[in-house]
């Protein structure tokens, strides 16, 4: 999408000691040339098909920016800024390069380094490759010692080359038919009601919140992870589905993971896109109960396990979905396990130890301490959600981030509270209906039954509704009164029109005190005056919802002994019809 810097990953460190500039960009130059990825760039070749083309080291122009923030009056601001403007920086990807770093120098021995590597050619997993190989590689130059790193075996063209051999014949047609099996039919488009209309065109502003997960909490789920011989990410997986029925009403649904694809043990220390997308799709019957859906997403990512080298863009091309430009193909949510560190930048979807890399160099540079950036500088969602979860100690992390397009900071907020609450209710009953577990906190549940609840008002007690209205026309007349879409009704027009209709229904109708008269009328400006003209006239108003079928509404009508001078509803004419002297005439009620 040319200038989309949706897929510009971003690695932030915080470096605290004596940092040796030259060394450090002679490191980030041997790393350009050990990993021939980082010197890449995708362009159409002589046939008019996008190819891989690698550039010499001397040529692609990798170069390390240097900023001293020291003088700046806000360094911490002023880095976050420049990093930010940084990260939303367009890449050509057949010109490149594809990598750019910046070094923000904040104090005499303070220094935040911030790379922007395209998704392209990087995944999560290659940011721990990055930084180890970095800063062993910046110890080495700094001491003056040779490359201290054994030559890789392979480069990202020959495992590029290997897939493309794998997906041809029997094995590829097995991993297709699973997949187009497992997507048959109707596919499901899930249904979150956002804080904002949806934009018609998919953007990618985001912002991520944060909440942690206690320790009893996090023991009591891995017990009941472990009484059903599933992994932690099944288990929030399984959370997670509740979460959304909950939301939406929806028992079919998609969620997409990423899946860091790197089984061979040549490829765990390659930098490179290696990530494989994969579908859960889970359907289930709001009677289920947990344990029997998480046996259920156990069943459909081991199935999505089993199958996970089939290509995602393959895939989405054989669906032949009708593209929505509004949203992503197939999921809008995704789940992803962070590995124990839960460091930023980690998208490459572990849900299993082998499939954990480290995001944090575990190798630091020689008189310099590192340590995660924390800055505000992720401005970017992929998706309309990505649920992030980490081990942190015998805790858990959960993590939303989100299309600042679609949703506010405070409906996430309460989407991390509510998913929190589901992991204590499966923990805590994992037996019971999913349609049964209790997803509101204590304070929620107050505020519905007692908050939403408390309408009692201070009001003179021997006056009715109408002379409290009449006394409020009396007071602000010209005030409006009642909006309904582009129309607006003062007090005096309301009270003016329902005293006409008042008079109409006692001496033309025959109306008198204690008769009920039936109000059938949309929700508008006229409902309002129907309500006081009936009341004016002593009667008592018997509302009848428009929507309702001709038999309710006829029964309505027989059992509260409506006084009515005209056919209902078979003739199709009402009992009370008027006109407003500047309006046009007021609909059938």
């Amino acid at each position: 999408e040319e200038a989309n810097v949706a897929y510009n990953n971003s690695m932030y460190y915080q470096l605290f000691g004596t940092l040796k500039q030259n060394a450090f960009e002679q490191a980030v130059q041997s790393l350009v040339e050990r990993h021939e990825i980082l010197r890449s760039v995708l362009k159409e070749d002589e046939n008019g098909d996008v190819r891989q083309f690698i550039i010499p080291a001397d040529q692609i122009g990798v170069k390390i920016r240097f900023h001293d923030m020291r003088a700046e009056p806000d360094p911490e601001a002023a880095t976050a800024a420049k990093l930010q403007a940084v990260l939303a920086t367009p890449m050509d990807l057949a010109k490149g390069p594809l990598l750019t770093g910046d070094i923000c120098r904040t104090a005499d021995e303070t220094w935040v380094v911030g790379f922007v590597i395209h998704h392209i050619i990087s995944d999560g997993w290659s940011g721990g490759i990055f930084m180890q190989d970095l800063f062993e590689l910046y110890n080495a130059h700094k001491d003056g010692r040779p490359n201290p790193l054994a030559p890789l075996r392979v480069q990202y063209k020959d495992y590029s080359g290997w897939q493309q051999a794998q997906l041809h014949g029997e094995q590829l047609q097995v991993h297709k038919t699973y997949w187009l099996d497992h997507l048959s039919g109707s596919l499901p488009m899930l249904d979150l009601v956002g804080d904002k209309p949806r934009p018609p065109l998919k953007t990618y502003n985001g912002a991520t919140i944060n909440k942690d997960i206690s320790i009893p909490l996090t023991k009591a789920v891995r017990h009941i992870t472990q009484e059903q011989g599933c992994t932690l990410f099944m288990s929030l997986v399984a959370a997670l589905n509740v979460l959304l029925h909950r939301y939406t009403g929806h028992t079919d649904i998609i969620i997409g993971f990423p899946i860091a694809g790197r089984d061979h043990p040549d490829l765990e220390n390659q930098i490179g896109f290696y990530i494989n997308t994969l579908t859960l799709r889970t359907r289930f019957s709001p009677q289920d109960t947990f344990r029997e859906l998480l046996n259920n997403v156990k069943q459909v990512t081991l199935g999505a396990y089993e199958h996970q080298v089939y290509p995602f863009e393959d895939l989405v091309d054989n669906l032949q979905l009708q593209r929505d430009p509004s949203r992503s193909p197939l999921f809008n949510v995704v789940a992803v396990q962070h590995n124990a560190t839960g460091a930023a930048g980690q998208d490459a979807g572990a849900t299993e130890s082998k499939n954990t890399a480290p995001t944090a160099p575990t190798a630091p540079a020689d008189h310099v301490d590192v340590a995660e950036y924390k800055g505000n500088t992720n401005a970017i969602s992929k998706f309309d959600l990505s649920f992030e979860f980490g081990e942190v100690g015998e805790g858990l992390f959960a993590r939303i981030e989100y299309n600042t397009d679609i949703f506010y900071a405070a409906t996430i907020q309460k989407m991390l509270n509510h998913l929190e609450q589901i992991m204590a209710a499966t923990a805590a009953n994992p037996g019971l209906p999913i349609a049964q577990l209790e997803i509101l906190s204590a304070d929620e549940k107050r505020q519905l039954i007692d908050g939403f609840n408390d309408t009692k008002a201070s009001y003179q007690k021997d006056k009715t509704v109408v002379d409290l209205f009449e006394a409020q026309v009396a007071a602000v007349p010209t005030n409006t009164a009642v909006v309904h879409g582009p129309v607006q009704f003062t007090y005096h027009q309301v009270n003016e029109t329902a005293n006409r209709l008042a008079a109409y229904l006692s001496q033309t109708k025959g109306i008198q005190q204690g008769d009920r008269v039936a109000i059938l009328l949309e929700r508008s400006g006229w409902l309002v005056t129907a309500v006081l003209g009936v009341l004016k006239a002593g009667a008592v108003y018997v509302p009848i919802d428009a929507a309702y079928p001709a038999e309710r509404s006829a029964w309505m009508l027989t059992i509260t002994a409506i006084k009515t001078h005209s056919g209902w509803p078979g003739q199709m004419t009402w009992p009370i019809s008027f006109i407003h002297p500047a309006l046009p005439v007021c609909p059938k009620g």
